[in-house]
């Protein structure tokens, strides 16, 4: 595992305290915001960021009380009473999937402008966060649910740490060598 720095970047430990509040995609990249909510327009639209974003680029899952609540494969997953008809379709195009259904249940809403899901209060708040030595990630809430992120190859960026609207450097977790 690489932690890649060049600039000060923001250390895991800045996540402890903050409330998640935003959950999205962009592609099939999960992208969660963590702190205060901040607006604006952007190119395509409107915007909505946190004070830190992870964004996770490998398999991760959502538990709580010893029970697997949703995770990443579930995007491809429809809900239950969804008939697809065109499978070649539906993987192109917005759709209801597991994967969405959980995050709004468990945050509470959905900003459909931003096309995120925003918890509205700050009840989930991070109250670990455990790296290990190979690139997995567990942040735990004080909901009593987890996140873990599994690190899974040997030449790939599996997740990032960063602060939206700030030039700082990314916290990059890797399996890519160093020259």
């Amino acid at each position: 595992m690489i932690l890649a720095m060049e600039k000060p970047a923001p250390a895991l430990a800045q996540l402890v305290g903050l409330p998640l509040k935003v959950a999205r995609h962009a592609a099939s990249m999960l992208v969660l915001h963590f702190g205060e909510i901040r607006r604006s327009t952007g190119a395509h639209g409107p915007v909505s960021y946190g004070d830190l974003a992870i964004h996770v680029q490998c398999p991760w899952r959502i538990s709580a009380a010893g029970k697997l609540l949703f995770g990443s494969a579930d995007r491809w997953r429809p809900i239950e009473g969804v008939e697809v008809e065109d499978w070649d379709a539906w993987w192109e195009s917005p759709h209801p999937n597991r994967e969405d259904q959980g995050w709004e249940r468990l945050l509470g809403g959905r900003d459909e402008a931003t096309r995120s899901f925003e918890c509205p209060d700050d009840s989930i708040l991070v109250m670990e966060v455990h790296p290990s030595d190979i690139g997995d990630l567990k942040i735990a809430f004080s909901s009593a649910v987890t996140l873990n992120i599994f690190a899974n190859g040997s030449d790939h960026e599996f997740w990032r740490l960063l602060a939206p609207g700030n030039q700082s450097e990314h916290l990059i977790c890797s399996s890519e060598q160093e020259n």
